[in-house]
């Protein structure tokens, strides 16, 4: 199972439009073998006794919290500290500021929030 949260990452955001066929969607969505179920459909199923087959062989979480990130999924960026900023010494200056050859540039290695994924649990 794979917890997705789209107000974390903008990937995610993107994704979940791809999976919908780029229109819009309503949340909260589960997606089990591709196939997207809104939150009426997935109670439906549970009353009707359906659920239990469709999620048959999926593990489950083993109730003990992530050491990394606190089952939270994501970590602040060791990189820039959640910054998403980093000085560059072979970077210009952003702005067109031309100081003594190095610069300020946007991090490569965490998202638009600063963040990255667990890389204990995820």
């Amino acid at each position: 199972m794979d917890e997705r949260d789209v107000s974390m990452h903008s990937g995610f955001r993107e994704e979940l439009k791809e999976k919908n066929g780029g229109g819009g969607f309503v949340l909260p969505r589960v997606f089990v073998e591709e196939r997207g179920l809104g939150v009426e459909e997935v109670r439906r199923m549970h009353e009707d006794g359906e659920l239990g087959r469709v999620l048959k062989g999926f593990e489950d979480e083993t109730g003990e919290e992530c050491e990394g990130c606190g089952d939270v999924r994501f970590v602040l960026c060791g990189f820039c500290c959640g910054s998403c900023r980093v000085y560059d010494d072979d970077e210009e200056e952003e702005g067109g500021g031309r100081g003594g050859g190095g610069g300020w540039r946007r991090c490569s290695e965490c998202n638009e929030n600063g963040i990255v994924r667990c890389s204990v649990c995820c």
